[in-house]
């Protein structure tokens, strides 16, 4: 059988690599005409293809209640058969953009379905992984999620902003950057069981509010769920959290770090003093048929103005009171100080 050097889909002629060339080569292909090549069984397996119109698109109010930043990149695929694409997929500099160019695009590992949820989709990615060990399983390089002060009050009299995964903010919140491709953030893992972008819905959002993004960082944080959280101080940073279910935890002058939450928490620091520091460490909610929330901090931290889901309880710790462990049980509540 003689080797198929080119194949014409409604009239169009792609020439293909894999048949008489390197396996190496790469394709330059619209969305659309892979789409017609994979309905025609008209791909060459082996064969690489270049998405160059590619970008994720999120509708809100459709199948996402979120939007895209709109920052394009292209995605490299691969034929698995003259009709299917490994999932396997890897990113490119699209031509002509700036906005990717301090990236290191070809550290990117990807996993792609040519399939899109909505009608002007260009196909989805469910797995992202960047230069920088943080990971999704959705493109948190252009995902935004709408967070709403009625569950964040650290935005106050902004009703609503639509944020990166990673998100570094202005003081008035009007500049909001994706704080991934900074290199300040590393070593993240956010998976979502769906993407539906309100705080109450399963936002994912992690953010830093600082007068430099200089001084700010996003670490080693495990996310599976939804987790909205804020972090405002000199040298802000949200290190070493486990959240596993849901959490809304906005701390207005201080770092969130060493929380490990399951089931489901809410922490809402209204302090109006801000030479006071609010901190956090080491976590521990477990929900369950009988709820029992057990919260360990630092000793060298309090905590105050904690409100728990379990039972919609509140604790209010006296000032200059450092807790070591409060536990919230069917509505009571009981604080041990430090020794």
């Amino acid at each position: 059988m003689d080797k198929i050097e080119k194949v014409s889909v409604n009239g169009q002629v792609y020439e293909l690599a894999g048949s008489g060339g390197s396996a190496s080569d790469i394709t330059n292909i619209t969305y659309e005409e892979l789409k017609e090549l994979v309905a025609a069984s008209g791909l060459v397996p082996g064969s690489k293809y270049r998405i160059t119109d590619f970008v994720s698109i999120y509708i809100e109010g459709e199948v996402y209640l979120n939007k895209s930043a709109g920052h394009q990149f292209d995605i490299i695929v691969t034929a698995k058969t003259n009709s299917e694409l490994y999932s396997q997929a890897s990113a490119a500099l699209h031509e002509g953009d700036d906005y990717f160019s301090n990236c290191d695009l070809s550290k990117w590992e990807l996993k792609y379905n040519i399939n899109s949820k909505n009608e002007i989709g260009k196909g989805e990615i469910y797995y992202m992984k960047d230069e920088f060990d943080n990971e999704a399983n959705y493109d948190f390089k252009n995902c935004l999620f709408k967070i709403r002060n009625t569950n964040s009050k650290f935005l106050g009299d902004t009703t609503e902003i639509y944020a990166y995964t990673f998100s570094f903010l202005s003081a008035d919140f009007n500049d909001i950057k994706d704080f991934s491709i900074t290199g300040k953030v590393k070593n993240n893992s956010v998976y979502n069981y769906k993407i539906t972008g309100d705080t109450s819905n399963g936002a994912i959002a992690l953010l830093c509010d600082a007068s430099s993004q200089l001084f700010a960082s996003i670490e080693n944080n495990k996310i599976n769920g939804a987790a909205v959280i804020y972090a405002k101080a000199t040298l802000p940073f949200i290190k070493n959290n486990a959240i596993n279910g849901f959490a809304n935890i906005n701390i207005p002058t201080s770092n969130v770090k060493y929380m490990n939450v399951t089931g489901g928490i809410d922490i809402d620091s209204d302090v109006d003093d801000n030479s006071k520091t609010i901190g956090i460490g080491n976590v521990i909610f477990n929900s369950s048929d009988n709820p029992v929330c057990s919260i360990i901090i630092n000793k060298s931290l309090y905590i105050k103005y904690c409100t728990l889901l379990s039972d919609g309880s509140t604790v209010n710790i006296p000032d200059n009171v450092d807790c070591k462990t409060i536990i919230c049980k069917d509505n009571t509540i009981s604080y041990f100080p430090e020794n």
